[in-house]
This record gives structure tokens, C-alpha cells and sequence, in this order.
């Protein structure tokens, strides 16, 4: 809890005090960044959604909701300031779900995952994406998803070549040459990963490492609907359906937003043991 909010205040700080940007990067690919504490834009989303999870796991787990609602506010502030589209998407999502009243009689576990897992597949396979339309419009984004549909192709057919272990750890140049081709024939050296989380998996670590991702989401299922609808629960099932829906257009590269899913199964275990005393 400390960290995040070390993380997270230090960033709207500067964000604050440097609305135009507290440095610059030269990146190939994306050009010139304008970054902050905890980096470009895009990146924020893999320090907030972990931090958010974290406030409500200390809220919870420590019964108070002063430091929690403080740091939920300073997260929502930054994304009004300097989010991106898929990290405000997020972070609704979490908050809306954890706040709405009577929430936990729709979005059961069973039904926020399949929920999640049914959108991700329509956007990524069949690409029945009118629906979404105004949502994507919002949130500043093409009906390509700013060419992400290109490189999702591209992944698919580069799967294709190493279903079982994937491709391995690549460098960017490697990345590029798997994902970067564009319809127009320019060679895109911005494409250095699949923009889906799903894809990415199975782009480098292939089916199997898939399977035992889909394992670990099961396991924490499975153990939040013993206790639903119990705070500890919701905080897990809403955070893995959180994970899946913006998981469809971005890549988590960063190890805090793996961390979450060990710590959301530690949570539980810890309050089921709890409630059984």
C-alpha cells in the first residue's frame, strides 16, 4: 500500500506541476515521448490498476477507508488529467463494480468472467465490433483500434508457426519483423508487442503457457466463490475481469500486473481462514 501510494502521488505531483511533461525520450517507433514520473500515458495503466486493487485488498483487509478512498480518488484524478482510454475503461470498470449497490446478484464470479471472456473473444476473433462502437469512439480510438487489428492478424498467423512453446523472449527488431507488416506495405517499428494480452501469451510462451494462465484465473475463481459475495471475493473476481477486458487491446509488460493474481489468491486464502474462525 505504501509503494502504490508513494507511486501514485509522487506521479500526480508531477503531472501537476509539470503539465507539459516532467522529460522526453527519444523511442524508435513512437518518436519523441512525453513522460512523467511513472512514465509515458500508456503506461500508467500498469501501475493504477495494480494499485487500485491494492487499496481495496488494504481497505478490506485492514477495515479502513480513509487511505483507500484518498488513493482511489488521486488514481481517477490522474486518468481524468493523463489517462488513457483503455486505463479510464479499467479503472470505471473496477470502481463501478466494487460501488454499484447489489452489483454482486448480476456479476457473479461465473458471469463477470464469462462476461469479459465473451467480449474478448467477439473484438479479437470475429470482429463484431459495432456494438462497441460508441465506446471506442469515447475513448478516442479508430474502428481499428488505432491498427491493432493489424497486428492482432499478424500475431494469429505468426501463432501458427510455434503453437505449442511459442516464440520465445524476442528482442524488438524480432517483434517488429513477426508483427510490424501493415496492408499499405510500410513495416511498422512500433509494433514491438501483440497489444492483446492473450495473444502476447501465446505469441511467446504458446498454448502452454496459456493453459497455465487460464489455470491460475480458474484457481482464484474458484476459491472467490466460496465466500461470495464477501468483499475479498469481489475485489478478485471484478480485478480478473478488469484484467481481461482491458487485456484486449493492451500488453502488461510490467511484473506488478502478474503480482496481482498470486496476491488476489493470498487475500483470499487469508480471509477464508477467517471467516472459518
Amino acid at each position: 500500500m505504501i509503494v502504490s501510494e508513494i507511486c501514485v502521488y509522487s506521479n500526480l505531483i508531477s503531472i501537476v506541476i509539470f503539465p507539459n511533461g516532467l522529460y522526453t525520450r527519444s523511442v524508435s517507433g513512437y518518436s519523441s515521448t512525453t513522460e512523467w514520473i511513472l512514465g509515458v500515458t500508456n503506461y500508467f495503466i500498469q501501475w493504477m490498476i495494480p494499485s487500485i486493487i491494492i487499496a481495496w485488498i488494504y481497505c478490506y483487509f485492514e477495515k479502513r477507508w480513509l487511505r483507500t478512498l484518498l488513493l482511489s480518488s488521486a488514481i481517477v484524478i490522474t486518468e481524468i488529467l493523463k489517462g488513457s482510454g483503455t486505463c479510464v475503461t479499467g479503472i470505471v470498470l473496477f470502481l463501478g463494480l466494487m460501488l454499484i449497490p447489489f452489483a454482486d446478484l448480476i456479476f457473479t464470479p461465473i458471469r463477470s468472467v464469462v462476461i469479459a471472456t465473451t467480449m474478448l473473444i467477439i473484438i479479437l476473433f470475429f470482429r463484431t465490433i459495432d456494438f462497441f462502437k460508441p465506446l471506442i469512439l469515447f475513448l478516442g480510438k479508430d474502428m481499428t483500434f488505432s491498427n491493432r487489428t493489424f497486428i492482432w492478424d499478424n500475431a494469429l498467423d505468426s501463432i501458427t508457426g510455434a503453437p505449442i512453446l511459442g516464440h520465445g523472449l524476442l528482442d524488438n527488431d524480432s517483434m517488429v519483423s513477426y508483427l510490424g507488416s501493415m496492408p499499405s506495405g510500410i513495416r511498422w517499428e512500433g509494433a514491438t508487442h501483440c497489444h492483446n494480452q492473450f495473444l502476447q501469451i501465446i505469441f511467446q510462451g504458446g498454448f502452454v503457457a496459456f493453459l497455465l494462465f487460464l489455470c491460475v484465473i480458474v484457481m482464484i475463481i474458484r476459491k472467490a466463490r466460496l465466500n461470495w459475495p464477501a468483499g475479498s471475493s469481489k475485489i478478485a473476481v471484478y480485478a480478473v475481469a478488469t484484467y481481461i477486458i482491458i487485456g484486449i487491446t493492451e500488453v502488461f509488460s510490467y511484473p506488478l500486473m502478474t503480482f496481482i493474481f498470486p496476491l488476489l489468491y493470498l487475500y483470499l486464502c487469508v480471509e477464508e481462514k477467517e471467516i472459518i474462525k
